[in-house]
């Protein structure tokens, strides 16, 4: 299981900036945001010079690319950043879903939808997992688990989101054990109240009112997960002082988690 942080923490920053953040504050990978909305760092359209670019920095900096997170509502675009996954290596693609909660056409259409990015992904040897979002087609333990089932895909997975699920008036420990192997990977993050993600500081794991050390546990007894990503938003504006020291306070929580093998607590048992 790798440790990453998400790049959307530096948003207001180059991509070589924000990986040399990353690298910085301790994290071995990253996962590059390609959310056009919240900062992205890769786009369908980048071009072969700054796909270059970004494999320089990554091995200057000699960190991993983890994963890549995209938009739900991808059609055509979406295999240029399947592509560009490929090429960096990244061992998964997160997503959330778009669509309508409760809106069983719009479910369909989700499901339908996001096998194909999965079928695509599976030419280029990528797994996805879906990350269930408040307000989306795919928004709870529920939904998630029925979307996997639905695509029947074996590339296709969840993204553990405790932030999320708790919003959704879930409790993400009992919901990690029932996902199980369908879990490929986690935004990892804390929030202010079941019903406000809070702001960055809040996020930081430790500091909004969520018991992450019980979340934590659940997690890294889950056979299949590739990596954890520290995903804090709403930094984009913040000083590029301010953002380092919300990853590096990110870092220390799990850097106290995990043996200095990059095994778990619980592995090493």
């Amino acid at each position: 299981m790798k440790l990453a942080c998400n790049s959307i923490l530096f948003g207001g920053l180059t991509p070589r900036d924000a990986i040399a953040q990353v690298a910085g504050a301790g994290f071995e990978s990253i996962e590059l945001c390609g959310v056009q909305s919240m900062g992205a760092h890769i786009a369908d359209n980048l071009s072969s010079e700054a796909l270059s670019e970004l494999e320089s920095a990554v091995a200057e900096y000699g960190i991993g690319v983890a994963a890549i997170e995209i938009g739900g509502q991808l059609r055509s675009d979406h295999k240029r950043l399947l592509y560009i996954a490929s090429r960096l290596q990244a061992d998964v693609v997160n997503m959330s879903t778009g669509g309508e909660s409760g809106n069983e056409r719009s479910f369909s259409e989700t499901v339908q939808r996001v096998a194909g990015i999965a079928q695509d992904a599976g030419t280029v040897g990528l797994r996805v997992a879906v990350k269930p979002h408040v307000g989306h087609a795919v928004f709870d333990s529920a939904t998630s688990m029925r979307l996997v089932q639905e695509a029947n895909m074996p590339n296709l997975g969840l993204n553990f989101d405790p932030s999320h699920l708790y919003r959704a008036g879930e409790d993400p420990s009992q919901v990690a054990g029932r996902w199980g192997a369908a879990v490929f990977s986690s935004h990892f993050r804390d929030c202010e109240s079941r019903s406000s993600r809070g702001t960055p500081e809040l996020q930081v794991p430790g500091g909004g009112e969520m018991p992450l050390d019980q979340v934590w546990e659940a997690l890294v007894q889950l056979p299949n997960v590739a990596a954890v990503s520290l995903q804090i938003v709403g930094a984009r504006d913040y000083s590029v002082a301010d953002s380092a020291r919300l990853a590096e306070n990110g870092f220390a929580f799990f850097n106290t988690r995990m043996r200095p093998n990059g095994s778990t607590a619980t592995e090493s048992r």
